[in-house]
């Protein structure tokens, strides 16, 4: 949706000024990205899984929503092929970027049957909704299921069960957007940069 909905605006700003694109992204565009390494980071989230003894999973995403999120999801299913884990159809669910979403999330995963062991979330948002909605199903987390998310927001280490989640380097996306803004050349191209995202264990797996 971002990347079809907000191209004319961003396009429109590009051609005017220098800009420089962080986090999410409108692909084709004279102007520069920076964010997270979003491969690598699903790449750690899911080898601390398989580390732990994780041999089925489900995931909750919304791959309409960004790039990223399509990319995190279809890394998820490719890492969940190499290490021999299970991820059934029943078990994927594609839904918005909301803590509503992430709540109701839970009931339809239940409705699917026995839950998997680790529940892998495109994101933090949707991994707090998760939790709070397996909680409103007497649903323990991290004794029933494990679960993941992926940002690093600050309300989701302060959380009980704290989560399980790929930090974003929110300070070194900054320092790379300005150093390439400030180089009239770099900010009139199309030049990606990311960065790699630190795994942060918490209560949640």
């Amino acid at each position: 949706l971002h990347e079809t909905l907000s191209e004319p605006a961003v396009a429109a700003a590009a051609a005017r000024v220098p800009l420089v694109q962080l986090d999410r992204q409108v692909r084709g565009l004279a102007a520069p990205w920076v964010g997270v390494e979003d491969h690598k980071g699903i790449q750690e989230l899911m080898a601390h899984l398989n580390a732990i003894g994780v041999r089925t999973i489900g995931m909750v995403t919304s791959t309409s929503a960004s790039i990223s999120a399509g990319a995190r999801t279809q890394e998820v299913i490719r890492e969940a092929q190499r290490l021999n884990m299970d991820l059934s159809s029943e078990h994927l669910i594609d839904t918005h970027l909301s803590l509503e979403d992430g709540v109701a999330a839970a009931g339809v995963l239940l409705n699917a049957g026995p839950l998997p062991d680790a529940i892998v979330c495109v994101n933090d948002l949707l991994g707090v909704g998760l939790l709070n909605g397996l909680r409103r199903h007497e649903i323990s987390c991290p004794r029933d299921v494990l679960v993941t998310g992926f940002d690093g927001m600050r309300f989701s280490s302060i959380m009980a069960p704290s989560l399980t989640t790929v930090v974003q380097p929110l300070a070194g996306i900054a320092a790379e957007g300005i150093r390439l803004l400030s180089d009239p050349f770099n900010a009139r191209t199309g030049i990606t940069v990311a960065l790699p995202g630190k795994l942060r264990l918490g209560e949640s797996t």
